[in-house]
């Protein structure tokens, strides 16, 4: 991410209240400015990538706290993981036996 202050931001005169700065004090109205970010197509797909990692870990923490006991909504979020990962575990297994053509010798069953 690209952090920068904007520039064009407004400038307020320093009349000595604190009102004119929101509540601040003059010394620190001054530092501060808007900070806006910048999404470029990497940034973006960092984003998307460290939202995926978060939603993998928390599913597994999910998982691990549903075996010991967890509450509800955490058995069910253990079982929608399970789930998803059967899933995608027996697509996984569909598209290599039919790009090997079955002769492997593997047997998923």
């Amino acid at each position: 991410m690209n952090f920068r202050r904007r520039s064009d931001a407004p400038r307020r005169q320093h009349d000595g209240s604190q009102a004119a700065h929101g509540g601040l004090s003059p010394a620190r109205a001054g530092r501060m400015a808007p900070i806006t970010i910048e999404a470029g197509g990497k940034n973006v797909a960092v984003l998307v990538l460290i939202g995926i990692l978060v939603l993998v870990v928390g599913g597994c923490v999910c998982v691990v706290w549903a075996s010991r006991g967890g509450p509800r909504w955490v058995r069910g979020v253990a079982l929608t993981v399970l789930t998803v990962g059967e899933v995608l575990r027996k697509s996984s297994a569909g598209s290599k036996r039919s790009s090997s053509g079955g002769q492997d010798g593997s047997d998923d069953s």
